[in-house]
């Protein structure tokens, strides 16, 4: 992980990538309104001679602004700004801006170079690695989107200070997706942590490491990299019902428990029912129960069907064979794929 910059305690990396690769480069920072208040100030105060002069463009928080309608205005901000294809784009912010950010660098004037600060622990760990970019179709996330690679990732754990515990089940949410896919070892370092503040810099790059690992293999997707997607076929779902129907889920919280049904399903191929158990537990006992009604399912099946990872009609998903152990392009009928819904949420 070459282009990633993890700095517990000195700020240094980042000024020293601006004044070698990106010096003559016009800069613009894109934040949401949250970081601008909360994270903005720090970076700049870190970073004085290297972003001054700087252009901020600031957008609201939250899911709304990954939106093609948001992408036109700051397209039309950036020209007034007279940014040109040999600005940088520095993304500031959690999983929106990273993918808001990158998306917008990859169309703007047919693309320009940009970095992550990523500011949650979600988009350390998951949205600002991988080089997907995206913005969302209504309620449908991350349908229009581009494969762009940031020039760096530079990730700062004193941001996490600021960080709603919300924010941080989120996050552990991916985080333990990306033990299950990898190694026996990592579940059960990360299974057995009391506390989320215990969440550090090794945990966060071990993380980071994992992702990294599997997209250098496989960068658009077209084979092992679908491994990263293990919760999100009914997960995505989950977080699309939840938006159009009651308190929006944040999006580890959602992929957690389609995490949980797809382990439920992953009994067909081979996962021990102890290791069900495990992270059936695991997740109970870290995230607030989804209430579900039998009358939402259908709704459920019917937002997995855009799914990216559905091939001629079948629901696409992947599955454990045990921890550590992914298999990816497991197509199953929606008939199985209700019964398992029922079962993990007591229907």
């Amino acid at each position: 992980m070459d282009f990633v910059f993890l700095e517990d305690s000195e700020w240094k990396s980042l000024g020293e990538f601006i004044s070698t690769k990106w010096r003559n480069k016009k800069l613009v920072i894109l934040c949401d309104e949250n970081t601008e208040t909360y994270c903005l100030p720090r970076l700049l105060a870190e970073n004085p001679d290297m972003l001054s002069g700087t252009e901020i463009i600031s957008v609201p928080p939250g899911e709304s602004s990954k939106s093609l309608a948001l992408v036109e205005q700051l397209t039309l901000a950036l020209n007034d700004l007279r940014i040109d294809r040999n600005a940088g784009l520095i993304c500031l912010g959690g999983g929106v801006i990273t993918d808001l950010g990158g998306f917008l660098a990859s169309v703007y004037k047919r693309g320009i170079p940009f970095i992550n600060v990523p500011t949650s622990l979600l988009a350390m760990i998951d949205a600002s690695v991988g080089g997907k970019t995206g913005v969302n179709a209504g309620i449908l996330k991350n349908q229009i989107g581009t494969f762009n690679h940031p020039e760096g990732v530079f990730v700062y754990p004193a941001f996490l200070e600021t960080l709603p515990i919300l924010e941080k089940k989120s996050a552990y949410g991916e985080i333990l997706k990306h033990a299950l896919i990898s190694s026996v070892e990592n579940w059960n370092h990360l299974k057995d942590i009391g506390e989320l503040d215990e969440i550090g810099p090794k945990e966060i790059i071990t993380s980071m490491q994992v992702k990294a690992e599997v997209v250098q293999q496989d960068f658009k997707e077209g084979g092992v990299r679908k491994i990263l997607n293990f919760g999100h076929t009914v997960g995505h779902a989950i977080e699309s019902w939840s938006i159009a129907t009651s308190r929006p889920l944040l999006h580890g919280e959602a992929v957690a428990w389609g995490m949980v049904v797809e382990a439920e399903l992953s009994k067909s191929v081979g996962l021990p029912l102890e290791q069900f158990v495990e992270i059936e537990a695991t997740v109970r006992n870290l995230f607030e129960p989804i209430v579900l009604k039998t009358s939402d399912l259908n709704d459920l099946i019917s937002l997995m069907g855009a799914d990216k990872k559905n091939t001629n009609e079948q629901l696409g998903f992947v599955l454990l064979k045990n921890i550590g152990n992914p298999v990816f392009d497991q197509f199953i009928d929606s008939e199985k794929v209700l019964s398992s819904l029922k079962k993990v949420f007591e229907l």
